[in-house]
């Protein structure tokens, strides 16, 4: 879905005020991630973030892009590796709900534009009568949207200069353990590893 549709739907003169606050900053899907794997996948005080199903992101450049689908994507040791290196998920899928309101099945990228999966998602206001696409459209960019980058906004600062490092650090360990089991990778073996390329590091300073 384009955002050029919402404009349509919502009206120009409702939104155009606004646009600029349709654009993800760089790093709102990590500290999305973030709030998923470690912060009980609660989003403030009222959203649930029930699931990520799928991401991607670019490597280095745009010509060079990895991408996860998966209703574990939380857990492959892929997304994991590419985020505690250092890199930007560019979108995700993700179901999210909030209790009498709202069960949205979604995917995004930075710029807002989206796919509904409106058979997966549910409206759970009462005696809500509406067009079921309709109001998720609405639903979507005219509250969950704002609301999603209010919250990263609030916690831009923090997540930044304090979790962001610390969880890409955890997830990296995650990763490194997860390599090492399914290759059968001994800690003797990573030790020597280490200390051939700290002895090339030594010789090539010397």
């Amino acid at each position: 879905m384009n955002i050029n549709r919402v404009i349509k739907l919502i009206g120009a003169k409702n939104i155009n005020k606004v646009r600029s606050e349709f654009i993800f900053p760089e790093d709102f899907f990590n500290w999305f991630f973030y709030q998923f794997s470690e912060c009980k996948r609660l989003l403030g005080e009222n959203y649930y973030l029930k699931g990520i199903g799928g991401f991607m992101g670019n490597v280095a450049d745009e010509q060079n892009i990895i991408k996860g689908i998966s209703e574990q994507t939380s857990e492959l040791t892929v997304t994991k590796a590419f985020i505690s290196n250092g890199e930007s998920l560019k979108n995700v899928t993700a179901r999210i709900r909030k209790e009498n309101e709202v069960d949205i099945v979604f995917g995004i990228d930075h710029e807002c534009n989206s796919v509904i999966y409106v058979t997966q998602s549910a409206n759970l206001i009462l005696f809500e009568n509406g067009c079921k696409d309709d109001f998720m459209v609405v639903y979507l960019y005219d509250i969950l949207i704002p609301k999603l980058r209010s919250l990263y906004m609030s916690s831009e600062s923090i997540f930044v200069s304090e979790q962001k490092g610390s969880f890409s650090k955890k997830i990296g360990i995650e990763v490194i353990e997860s390599i090492m089991c399914h290759n059968h990778i001994t800690l003797e073996e990573l030790e020597i590893l280490i200390g051939q390329k700290n002895n090339n590091t030594k010789i090539q300073v010397s």
